[in-house]
Parts: C-alpha cells; structure tokens; sequence
C-alpha cells in the first residue's frame, strides 16, 4: 500500500477554461488514495468559494483512479469529504472529476 509523505507532490490538476491551477499541500501520514481525495475536496472548496469560477464548468482530473470513483460513488471511511464535494455539486457547482493517469505507471505496466 503506497502511503503519501507529508507534502504531496503535484496534487491534482485543475482546468477552467484557460486556467490551471497545480498545487500541494500538507497532509497528514495516510493511504495515496484518501490523500488524493483531500486534495479533491481542497480543490472544489477553492471553486466553490470563488465567484469568479463558480459558473464555469470546471473538469478535475486526477490520479490514482479510486479517488476519481470515491468522488464519483461512494466511500465510507471519507464520508466528510465526500459529502462536501456532493452538496457542493447539488448547490451547483458545475464540475467533472475524472481519472487522468500517470503516464510513468502506463510504461510500468506495459
């Protein structure tokens, strides 16, 4: 189980239009996955609170792929967070989160 260091690197990639936006951030010793979903939630909490990017359609993407389905669906052990990013999506947030894969993992695998 790979497990994040106290600053993860390039986070999470945010497109609006012409803008993107790269950022990390601290977190805490935990699961890859459950550190990608925060930094999910921290993304969509800087959009949600701009005016400015509120009525774009924004796509998120991200890596590993169990984040982008936890964001998508359901996971119990991230229930805070993941409430967060539904009921900014039902205020009407108008954003997309979607697996972007490491191409380093791509030639890895095959």
């Amino acid at each position: 189980m790979a497990t994040s260091k106290l600053f993860t690197e390039k986070v999470l990639d945010l497109r609006l239009s012409l803008l993107e936006c790269i950022f990390s951030s601290p977190i805490p010793s935990m699961e890859i996955n459950c550190a990608e979903v925060l930094a999910i939630h921290r993304a969509i909490s800087i959009t949600f609170a701009s005016h400015q990017l509120q009525p774009s359609t924004s796509v998120l993407e991200s890596d590993p792929s169990n984040a982008v389905t936890w964001c998508n669906s359901y996971n119990w052990n991230l229930n805070f967070q993941l409430k967060c990013i539904r009921n900014m999506r039902k205020e009407g947030l108008l954003i997309s989160i979607t697996h972007k894969g490491d191409p380093q993992t791509w030639l890895r695998t095959h």
